[in-house]
């Protein structure tokens, strides 16, 4: 059975909201103007459709629009009115109280020393181990070439890993 338009697209949505929504935060650090993003982003592949049908490469259109979403705006102006918020994470993950209470501390010490590196660091890591992207993908998603992309995220590896190791693990 053929399936419509509408009805691929919300399987899109389905599938792949939630990944947009955290790159979105992780660059923004507001749930709100993440959630903007992610609409907007959708909002321009369902008018693209027809060109990116392609399964394997939907996900990477999606993050691709997502990130300049973000970076677009982060340089507007009205970002530099405004104030970014360090909200709650996007995870909610059903465990008891302590259990719930231990990993969000664990979550938001990672988030912290991830916010804490350099950007170009802080996006590499996000895509490869967040997004689960390989470096070919990162670096035509960055326009970067992909030996730059391995250095990248060699150097990011070993700055976290300072940050990690001088603020005494989790």
């Amino acid at each position: 059975m053929f399936k419509s338009k509408e009805q691929k697209f919300k399987e899109i949505i389905h599938l792949y909201s939630n990944d947009i929504t955290r790159i979105s935060y992780s660059y923004l650090k507001d749930k709100e103007l993440a959630k903007d993003v992610t609409q907007n982003t959708f909002l321009k592949a369902y008018e693209n459709f027809n060109t990116i049908q392609k399964k394997d490469s939907i996900k990477y259109w999606l993050i691709r629009t997502a990130v300049n979403e973000c970076k677009d705006y982060l340089k507007s102006s009205y970002k530099k009115r405004t104030t970014i918020t360090d909200e709650e994470p996007l995870i909610s993950v059903e465990l008891n109280i302590d259990e719930k209470f231990i990993k969000q501390l664990e979550r938001t010490k990672i988030r912290n020393m991830l916010f804490s590196i350099d950007e170009k660091y802080r996006e590499i890591l996000i895509l490869y181990y967040y997004q689960d992207l390989s470096l070919k993908e990162i670096s035509s998603l960055l326009n970067i070439n992909e030996n730059t992309a391995r250095t990248r995220i060699s150097r990011a590896r070993k700055v976290f890993k300072e940050i990690f190791d001088k603020s005494g693990g989790i």
